[in-house]
């Protein structure tokens, strides 16, 4: 039963984010022969600092609320959600305001001012993700992930409509269509923060106010969630900033930088996330079931590997047929470029993936420093490789693909071993208190 629980809401997250990602592939393949690997790469440029925003204002979140919310019972689970949301709302609003205040010297860093604008229209999402945060963290805690799965396939459809519609219209001045499909990121997420609202109240239209306004109550939360939830958030954190690293690197390194970092981080990524963003659930479902004493991580470990392994083969066999279906406007020398960058990360995947499920056990464990140290060593390790590799000319871009798969291979190894480490310490108090 424990393990067909630990099943069950992995399948439901895992549905969740495969219709989402399958959506966002259809929706980045118009877009991005739109846009073409020059909009696409102007598009991809304000992500990083984004994600870093994001990540800060709220990413972790979920994963922490869903611990502490899975030790409680409802009445103070009522009370935690609304001090995150308190405590978000704050943060969410000043994450906003940085970004609006970063947009204009970023974008010169980065060697080009035209994502300037894109940053201005995508930073009030981060108010309205630092919100859905709160009640998808809430609602995992409880077990139930049918609000974060279909809030995410709503998200994704909104994005996927509005970006469309508003960058065709545009399409006869480039940087207005990249705007505008940039845009469509901000409305998707109000909808999302609406409609998690809405599914909130009705499970509670029922219930009485279970909590009371109590300061001290109100601090002790937000301490706990604090403690809990940064950590995750700085996991978070680590690759966009590493993100930022590789589009300095790779704009400013290379020949048509630009065009390139768009194929790496447009292109391939998107195709490399989906089976990642698959097995997201696995390690999702798996912390409120960690932290309530169910260990099922043996079992969350063999469907992390089906699951990764299997795409990454498919991958490596197919790219250049996947590469010359999704992106037919592409030019024949992005498709090869593109299709090679896919076999050199196709492995990628599946490290990923493991590195997520680690994640969600050792947050479920209270060991969420674990996770940070494990892919910080990797992020190191990446930006090293890609410094000497991408200006070489021997390896070009596919050095930066080469780099992505030593960082998770570095990650993953830092986890298994303190796994591992962990587990015959445990073996060896048994013994001798069996002694």
């Amino acid at each position: 039963m424990k393990i067909n629980g630990l099943v069950k809401s992995a399948t439901i997250i895992a549905a969740g984010n495969l219709i989402s990602k399958v959506v966002g592939v259809a929706y980045r393949i118009p877009l991005t022969n739109i846009l073409g690997s020059s909009g696409i790469g102007i598009y991809q440029m304000v992500f990083p600092l984004y994600c870093i925003l994001l990540d800060l204002s709220g990413s972790g979140i979920p994963s922490g609320l869903s611990k502490i919310i899975s030790e409680n019972n409802q009445k103070n689970a009522q009370r935690i959600l609304k001090s995150a949301i308190k405590l978000m709302a704050i943060t969410g609003f000043i994450a906003t305001v940085i970004m609006a205040l970063l947009s204009y010297p970023i974008s010169l860093l980065q060697g080009d001012v035209n994502a300037f604008k894109c940053y201005l229209l995508l930073c009030p999402s981060l108010f309205f993700v630092s919100l859905i945060s709160c009640y998808r963290g809430y609602f995992q805690g409880r077990e139930n992930m049918y609000p974060t799965a279909i809030s995410n396939v709503v998200e994704q459809i909104v994005k996927a409509v509005l970006g469309l519609i508003i960058s065709f219209l545009l399409s006869y001045n480039l940087l207005f269509a990249v705007n505008g499909s940039v845009f469509a990121i901000t409305l998707s997420e109000f909808f999302a923060f609406l409609l998690l609202v809405y599914i909130y109240r009705k499970s509670c239209k029922n219930s009485a106010t279970l909590y009371k306004n109590d300061k001290k109550l109100f601090i002790k939360d937000v301490k706990n969630i604090v403690k809990i939830s940064l950590p995750i958030s700085f996991i978070s954190i680590v690759l966009p900033l590493s993100q930022i690293v590789d589009s300095i690197i790779i704009i400013n390194a290379l020949y048509n930088g630009t065009s390139l970092y768009g194929l790496f981080s447009g292109a391939v990524s998107t195709i490399i996330n989906l089976p990642v963003s698959i097995c997201y659930g696995i390690g999702v479902a798996l912390i409120p079931q960690i932290a309530k004493g169910n260990n099922n991580f043996k079992k969350a470990i063999g469907l992390t590997v089906i699951i990764s392994l299997s795409s990454a083969v498919i991958i490596y066999l197919f790219s250049p047929q996947i590469i010359g279906l999704l992106f037919r406007n592409f030019t024949v020398e992005e498709k090869i470029i593109s299709a090679n960058l896919l076999k050199v990360t196709c492995i990628a995947p599946v490290l990923l993936s493991l590195t997520q499920t680690f994640n969600g056990y050792f947050i479920g464990k209270g060991k969420q420093y674990i996770p940070l140290i494990s892919l910080t060593f990797g992020v190191i390790v990446k930006i090293f490789m890609e410094l000497l590799l991408v200006p070489n000319s021997e390896y070009n871009i596919f050095g930066a693909g080469v780099s992505l798969v030593s960082c998770y291979l570095v990650a993953v190894t830092f986890n298994l071993m303190y796994y591992i480490k962990g587990r015959s310490k445990k073996v060896k108090t048994v013994l001798q208190y069996g002694n």
